[in-house]
């Protein structure tokens, strides 16, 4: 039996420039991984069964581990794949935080381990593409500078900062926040001097205040403690902070309506 995280992740900025013709969009963002881990046991059968259980019921129906798992097994021919895997889920659903494409390249490259594939990381990559344009970040591990659909990975360097993460109270659907933006023309190119100056934002976030109105009053109550940022589409809003009392302090400040967190930037 073997056990391993799967982190989550802030994006610090989220800029799209258009619509491509596979459908997909030209993404620019600075992914940004944290603390806070959703967990994969994986114990190998000796039959050729997959039995996936979850502390979150619904995903036992649906979910990438197991798509993973299938892609994995048919493009490399694996004849020996039955696994009794355990998904224990901690990062919460919907919230702009990469649980699910976290948990596909936590597979992916548990059970390349698993099965003694080895696999170049460009092709691993290229492989999870089929399931979702965060998943190469995730197999990348490493904080970085994202573009393209999410294939173009540069590490960064990013100052070590305690996050207070507030969560929407419902979740958000990335496909249906897509669907709200103009694309007629392009949209203008930022660069990292831009991210490092301050000079860039969510480009989804003025969308989700109108939308969600809780939201909004989060971001309201936690702009006091400095500039506000969205992951993803959202819903979770988020301040940094320089030490973990200081976030602290504010967490305990907050309204109990509000459900949150404290998590440090890895």
């Amino acid at each position: 039996m073997i056990r391993y995280k799967s982190p989550a992740k802030l994006n610090l900025f989220l800029n799209i420039i258009n619509k491509r013709n596979d459908g997909y969009h030209n993404i620019q963002s600075v992914f940004h991984l944290i603390d806070l881990f959703d967990y994969l046991i994986f114990n190998p059968r000796e039959d050729n069964k997959i039995i996936f259980k979850s502390n979150v019921k619904k995903l036992e129906k649906n979910n990438l581990v197991v798509e993973s798992l299938d892609l994995l097994r048919k493009a490399y021919q694996v004849k020996k794949f039955g696994m009794n895997i355990e998904l224990i889920k901690n990062i919460p659903m919907g919230q702009g935080l990469g649980g699910g494409s976290s948990n596909a390249a936590t597979t992916l490259n548990a059970l390349s381990r698993i099965w003694n594939l080895i696999i170049p990381k460009k092709d691993l990559i290229s492989l999870a593409l089929n399931l979702g344009s965060d998943i190469p970040f995730f197999l990348n591990a490493k904080n970085a500078w994202i573009e393209g659909r999410g294939d173009k990975i540069k590490n960064v360097d990013l100052d070590p900062k305690w996050y207070l993460l507030i969560y929407s109270q419902r979740p958000i659907l990335t496909k249906n926040l897509y669907k709200l933006i103009n694309f007629k023309k392009e949209n203008q190119k930022v660069t990292f001097d831009d991210f490092l100056r301050g000079k860039t934002n969510n480009i989804f976030e003025t969308i989700v205040m109108k939308r969600y109105p809780t939201i909004a009053r989060a971001r309201n109550w936690l702009s006091q403690f400095g500039k506000v940022k969205m992951s993803g589409t959202g819903g979770t809003i988020f301040a940094s902070f320089d030490d973990f009392d200081s976030a602290e302090n504010a967490f305990k400040s907050m309204p109990k309506s509000f459900k949150g967190s404290i998590v440090r930037g890895i």
